[in-house]
């Protein structure tokens, strides 16, 4: 029987997620998804809240462009580095619009 060791059978997981993670971080122009955040403050008070804020608009967009916080570290990667995951906080930093979100989504990037 053919053992593999642990960095062959990692690697064997990489390989097989990298598609999935691809498709997931790409997803086709009409396949667009939403997630609602509830029981947000849009327009906090400090540089601390608006950095709460944006850390839920970030989960929201992971979610929304197809990973979670249970998604393997491979396929977060892949995902925040996507185009949906980047238009996705733009755009709803862009809606927000408060200067505290703004400057904290600025000096993140």
């Amino acid at each position: 029987m053919n053992k593999l060791t642990k960095l062959e059978l990692i690697l064997a997981a990489c390989a097989f997620l990298l598609p999935l993670a691809s498709a997931a971080a790409n997803p086709a122009p009409d396949d667009r998804r939403s997630v609602i955040l509830r029981n947000v403050d849009l327009h906090p008070r400090d540089r601390e809240g608006s950095r709460i804020l944006l850390q839920r608009v970030d989960d929201a967009a992971m979610e929304a462009c197809g990973a979670s916080e249970h998604s393997l570290r491979e396929l977060r990667i892949a995902v925040r580095a996507s185009q949906c995951w980047r238009q996705a906080t733009a755009d709803t930093v862009r809606r927000i619009d408060d200067p505290l979100v703004s400057e904290a989504y600025r000096e993140q990037r």
